[in-house]
């Protein structure tokens, strides 16, 4: 009997033990404006990010984003024939969450991030980098107990007149 209840009881504590690490993978758009020249791109980026939980209500990020495409930079809603396109992109968040039910999950990221943005026109090409601070917020939808799709918003930049903002789509498993 003694056997059979220790048997049972790590298999409840095997079910019941919390999945704490986490990376996701996405597609973000982020929509770059210089809004005192009236300047605007909205670039791709390919975004990868590993977290893990504190507790059941805040985690730790790490976040990478790789370019992936580019955007004609317009002036005043006029092309320019210069191409805006995101560098390497890093960023270290803290991650709050509410758990609303079985599927879904709130959160919201604030932390800091660095951002690159290289501009090209007829061979030639120039890049700049900054660092802010982030701040955003998103929702989990769970597939499975390890697997999630998540929308979010990200503004990774907001200096010298100077915005970067970022909406989202990715899909996270948690091991």
């Amino acid at each position: 009997a003694a056997e059979a209840f220790l048997t049972l009881a790590g298999t409840a504590q095997a079910q019941t033990s919390v999945l704490n690490t986490y990376v996701e993978v996405g597609y973000s758009r982020v929509s770059v404006k210089a809004s005192d020249f009236g300047l605007k791109a909205s670039p791709g980026v390919l975004s990868t990010t590993l977290g893990r939980r504190i507790n059941a209500n805040l985690a730790v990020e790490a976040n990478l984003g790789l370019a992936l495409g580019s955007d004609e930079l317009t002036f005043n809603g006029a092309p320019t024939g210069v191409t805006a396109k995101l560098g390497t992109n890093l960023g270290v968040f803290l991650r709050p969450s509410v758990q609303l039910n079985d599927s879904v999950e709130l959160f919201g990221r604030a932390g800091w991030q660095r951002t690159r943005l290289k501009l090209s026109a007829d061979g030639a090409s120039d890049s700049a980098s900054d660092n802010d601070f982030a701040y955003g917020f998103g929702v989990n939808y769970s597939l499975s107990k390890t697997s999630y799709l998540q929308a979010s918003w990200l503004n990774q930049l907001s200096k010298g007149g100077v915005n970067a903002k970022a909406i989202g789509l990715s899909y996270g498993y948690r091991f």
